[in-house]
């Protein structure tokens, strides 16, 4: 589950800016976690 969310964001993140920084990526995934559990 969290591999998972881990990957998407990544992927998310990634696709808008190339290479994403920790912070984006950090923030990507708790974005993706609140809608997941919301």
């Amino acid at each position: 589950m969290l591999k998972a969310l881990w990957l998407a964001s990544a992927k998310e993140s990634t696709g808008t800016q190339g290479d994403p920084s920790i912070h984006t990526l950090f923030s990507t995934i708790y974005k993706n976690y609140k809608k997941t559990t919301a």
